[in-house]
């Protein structure tokens, strides 16, 4: 979306020109080697990625070039995130030694000084005893309920079991990228919060003669294979569709048409579809909605099919009639709220009639907002009038991370690393929006994880007395950024475990540094064996560990004995034995689709020459082929035996086949969803979908002489994937991540492509250059997710343009972390402009070798 003009205006970085000279463009030389190698940041999509090794250092990089490039057998490239991953294994500001805070003890924390304080570097020993005693004290003033644990559970790393051996903790429960879909998917009887939801992509290929896009742009999010699966549908001669404020990357690249909806009134567009698609019907005698599908498949649509769990007798269509608020949910009364013209409301109820074969795909950014509990609920409702679920060309799923335009089971997994799961004997759980509020109050709302029963819910009050972030930046991800730094302020101790020097690692009072999967054989993590469906990575240590970083395994195993724990009680083997028992245990399936086989040959001279445990075993591929590739690839083609159709089995038979809901079939109403959500007491909602004006929504910014008039949403950028690798020169160079602004809003105040602008509200301000455009609504600001923050010396004001500094700490409904609900102002900025991103230079800690 980023316009030339801006691009031209911020120009060249020196930094970029000096990485040039130190290397980049030296062709590689014959004593080097290729090596598969990990690319685990979180955008989902797991490239392929391969690390050109001289003398030990990684000087290149490529992506998949292992076999030719074929729709049967694509190639998974990678992209410019991926292909720049040594910049920040080799970054300045890696971690490379543990570090303390100078004015840091237990005794007396200062805690006034996290964020400004200078470091000093200490021993693992020094380190790891501080730890120790910190968790002691934590937990003997307020047990082990008082370590709050960030982290992305066994994501990225197995530290958590090691926690949980000493006691537990109190994680953070975060709705995170899914939205609402987190905890109201299940209640839907969606599989895996929806995120793997869908038909597989030679189906879409060649089947889907539309395909409808809503809340995503995978062009950025997930740039690799997600799409190409989908421009085959394109090539194809597909009709693409995008729903959404801006005519992103993605509506670029498949040519859509742009449906326009105001940030947080999808709800709205939505039911307007619904009650056109009716009425179409009626005038077209039923040729618009799959009657039968309903009648078959689902209940609460209307007065005549119920659900037994139902507590009133209202439904979903006299809901649309308008019989309970005097209201009918024309397209006339959607387009008045969402701000999408009342013709393409129409248009687009008529592509959706069951007499065509549509793709519905979403992704969550439309759900991570307030107050749209409804959606998962009313999305999977509105594919069903159509009937585009459960068969050939339709579906109403998700094209999200790395399963994108590819879902079904998988055709090649990872085995099981052999490590023991250990329980977290501390039941408490903080939803993440009400995270710092809670730290600084000692309260909280507790709900249990199932979320589905309200009877847990109560108010529990709660003594955080040690934060500790592990491989997650939860500082800068949580929403309320201010209010998150007076949060580690209060608290005795904040640990940062974690291989760079990011937001939450500034605030901090003890930094550990982890090796990244490029400094050790073992990265058997969740992303790495859930790649598409098709194909999974194996990569291989790289390099030798940066400085004195270690695994989290050696951290956690060392962390045990200083409370007389036995290591062997949580990690029973080494990490490379882990990654060794991933590939002995990887299976295939097998050429007729029935069933799965080994994937991987193992003789005993492989066992003998490695060292490993295990037992011989014939496979599809050897050994030493598949370590020296890092990947395997099933490959596809029309008419095999792995194709995929989501919920066919439902469609066909539905008493056979239930769906995961409380009555066995879509539920329009659905009882679990209400009482659940209003269990919460942050909202008040209907068991049937429903429009509800947003928390910090249009109905706020459009009354007159609202003082935050525009709605501000914060897209996925490529620059980053979340916060990870925004401290990379060479990417700021290349995406200067403006603030993108509707081009007759921003001349009317004065801006034009380049400007600086001040945008501000009452929780905070923030400056970035100015990217003119019109294809963004009138009335929205887009601000990239994921910024580092970058405070000027009076904590005045953001130099960085960081979201989560101009959210404010609110939620509503489930808890959802609502990162696109923001109302913001904006001005032209009247002191000295803002210097590119790339020719800022993040405190470097431990200096470089």
């Amino acid at each position: 979306m980023a316009s030339a003009g801006l691009l031209s205006s911020l120009g060249g970085c020196a930094e970029g020109e000096k990485m040039a000279k130190t290397g980049d463009s030296i062709p590689p030389q014959e004593e080097g080697e290729w090596k598969p190698a990990a690319c685990w940041l979180n955008c989902g999509g797991n490239c392929y990625n391969a690390a050109y090794v001289v003398d030990g250092v990684a000087v290149r990089q490529k992506s998949d070039d292992l076999q030719d490039d074929s729709m049967e057998y694509p190639q998974q490239r990678g992209c410019l995130r991926g292909r720049s991953i040594r910049h920040m294994v080799y970054a300045p500001d890696r971690i490379r030694y543990p570090m303390k805070r100078k004015g840091w003890s237990l005794e007396n924390p200062n805690g006034e000084q996290r964020g400004k304080d200078e470091w000093e570097r200490i021993s693992w020993d020094e380190a790891l005893d501080l730890v120790a005693a910190a968790m002691k004290s934590a937990i003997e003033k307020g047990g082990n309920r008082s370590i709050l644990w960030s982290c992305w559970g066994y994501g990225y790393t197995n530290m958590q079991n090691a926690i949980n051996k000493l006691g537990g903790c109190t994680p953070i429960d975060d709705t995170g990228s899914a939205g609402t879909y987190a905890r109201l998917a299940a209640v839907a009887g969606l599989p895996m919060q929806d995120m793997y939801q869908g038909n597989d992509r030679l189906d879409i290929a060649q089947n889907a003669d539309t395909i409808v896009m809503i809340g995503c742009n995978p062009a950025w999010a997930s740039a690799g294979a997600p799409n190409w699966y989908l421009w085959q549908a394109k090539e194809r001669g597909a009709q693409f569709i995008m729903i959404g404020p801006s005519y992103n990357e993605t509506a670029d690249l498949y040519d859509a048409r742009w449906i326009r909806v105001r940030p947080n009134t999808d709800t709205a567009l939505l039911l307007g579809l619904a009650k056109t698609m009716l009425e179409l019907d009626e005038a077209d005698k039923g040729s618009v909605v799959d009657w039968d599908f309903l009648n078959r498949c689902c209940v609460g649509f209307d007065s005549d099919h119920m659900p037994a769990a139902a507590k009133t007798n209202e439904n979903f269509f006299a809901y649309l009639r308008g019989e309970y608020d005097d209201e009918p949910k024309t397209a006339e009364w959607a387009s008045e709220i969402c701000g999408t013209p009342i013709e393409d409301i129409k248009w687009l109820a008529e592509t959706l009639s069951c007499e065509n074969n549509v793709s519905i795909m979403h992704s969550f950014s439309f759900t991570r907002r307030n107050d749209t509990d409804d959606i998962p609920q009313l999305l999977l409702c509105l594919g069903a009038m159509g009937g585009h679920i459960g068969k050939p060309g339709n579906m109403t799923g998700s094209v999200y991370h790395c399963a994108g335009g590819n879902n079904g089971s998988q055709l090649v997994m990872h085995g099981d690393p052999g490590f023991p799961a250990i329980d977290n004997p501390v039941t408490d759980m903080i939803n993440a929006a009400d995270a710092w509020n809670s730290v600084l109050s000692g309260r909280y709302l507790y709900q249990s994880a199932a979320f589905a029963d309200p009877s847990t819910v109560e108010e529990r009050d709660i003594e955080i007395n040690l934060i500790w972030n592990c491989w997650r930046n939860a500082l800068q991800t949580v929403i309320g950024l201010e209010t998150g730094i007076e949060a580690f302020r209060s608290v005795p101790c904040v640990i940062t475990q974690d291989y760079n020097f990011n937001v939450s690692a500034a605030y901090s009072d003890i930094l550990l540094p982890v090796s990244t999967p490029w400094e050790y054989s073992g990265y058997y993590t969740y992303y790495s064996g859930k790649t598409s469906r098709e194909w999974t990575t194996f990569p291989s240590k790289v390099i030798e560990p940066v400085g004195e970083s270690k695994t989290d395994q050696w951290i956690g195993e060392e962390l045990l004995k200083r409370f007389g724990e036995d290591p062997l009680s949580v990690y029973p083997h080494s990490v490379e034995q882990g990654m060794f028992n991933t590939i002995q245990g990887a299976m295939v399936i097998t050429e007729d689709g029935t069933g799965y086989e080994p994937l991987v040959t193992i003789t005993e001279d492989d066992l003998a020459k490695l060292g490993f445990e295990g037992k011989p075993q014939q496979g599809r591929i050897t050994y030493d082929e598949l370590i020296k590739q890092g990947k395997f690839q099933v490959p596809r083609k029309a008419g095999d035996s792995y194709g995929f159709i989501q919920f066919e089995a439902f469609r066909n038979d539905p008493e056979s086949n239930p769906f995961d809901t409380v009555s066995g079939k879509i539920e329009f109403y659905s009882q679990l969803k209400a009482d659940a959500v209003n269990a919460m007491g942050r909202s008040a909602i209907k068991p049937y979908p429903t429009y509800i004006p947003a928390l910090h929504g249009y109905e706020e910014a459009s009354k007159e002489g609202a003082p935050y008039p525009f709605q501000m949403y914060n897209p996925h950028y490529l620059r980053r994937a979340h916060t990870g690798f925004d401290n990379v020169p060479q990417l700021r160079e290349v995406m200067p991540n403006p603030v993108f602004l509707n081009t007759s809003d921003a001349r009317a105040k004065g801006i034009e492509t380049g400007d600086t602008v001040r945008i501000f509200n009452d929780y905070a301000s923030c400056l970035r250059q100015a990217s003119l455009t019109e294809r963004l609504m009138p009335g929205c600001v887009a601000l990239p997710h994921g910024t580092w923050l970058d405070l000027a010396e009076d904590d005045s004001i953001d130099m960085s343009g960081s979201d989560n500094w101009m959210i404010a700490p609110e939620t509503s409904g489930c808890g959802v972390s609502g990162y696109n609900s923001n109302l913001v102002n904006y001005e032209k900025w009247q002191g000295a402009d803002l210097a590119a991103d790339c020719e800022k230079h993040y405190n470097p800690v431990g200096g470089i070798e």
